[in-house]
């Protein structure tokens, strides 16, 4: 285990998976402890006065606060080992979460979309785009399937959690992308991924 155990972690979120799950995939991974402060919705108002942005996840380092659920991502990755070798690896993986973020950002507006009639709208669109999305990301998949190297690191993670909020509103997409299907077998498969998919609280993709 890294000497980040001997650190203060506190993770604020909503109680739910959404853009705080791959934090908690790499927090588990690592076998690094941390505080997961969940929000109920019904208190976020009162309670986003007290967050950086007024948004979340926030993350707090001995203290300190670290905003953007992006930019946390990658702290922690590094901070555990599962980011790149090197700053070429890195780049990439930056690239393949970028890529992912981009696909996560069309099922957000879903979330966010009220009225039916758009909401249907926005529905149809992401499953005309996201087949051709994830046969872009095919190509990336690399010889071990992972995106990068012959193990874990958290661009395969955050494929991962992209794959599970879009199948809310999409399914099949992965039919036509068997790397991709193999690489997400093999992150839910990982024994510490496989424990916390296990034991983490029934919620919801919301958020």
């Amino acid at each position: 285990m890294s000497s980040s155990s001997q650190i203060s972690y506190k993770l604020y979120y909503f109680n739910a998976y959404g853009r705080a799950e791959v934090l908690r995939f790499l927090f588990h991974l690592a076998e690094v402890e941390y505080e997961d402060v969940r929000i109920e919705f019904a208190d976020w108002t009162k309670t986003k006065q007290e967050m950086g942005f007024k948004q979340v996840p926030v993350l707090e380092v001995d203290g300190k606060r670290l905003t953007q659920s992006v930019a946390i991502t990658r702290y922690l990755a590094r901070e555990f080992g599962l980011y790149g070798k090197d700053n070429w690896e890195c780049a990439l993986i930056d690239s393949f979460v970028d890529n992912c973020q981009e696909i996560i950002e069309k099922a957000i507006v879903i979330i966010k979309t009220f009225e039916p009639e758009q909401r249907k709208k926005e529905i149809e669109k992401l499953q005309a785009d996201v087949p051709k999305e994830f046969e872009e990301l095919e190509k990336l998949v690399g010889d071990n399937n992972y995106f990068i190297g012959d193990q874990i690191t958290v661009a395969d993670l955050f494929f991962y959690n992209t794959v599970s909020i879009v199948s809310q509103f999409a399914s099949n997409f992965l039919q036509t992308c068997p790397k991709l299907e193999a690489l997400r077998s093999k992150v839910e498969a990982h024994p510490r991924v496989a424990d916390w998919l296990h034991k983490r609280p029934a919620t919801s993709y919301t958020g």
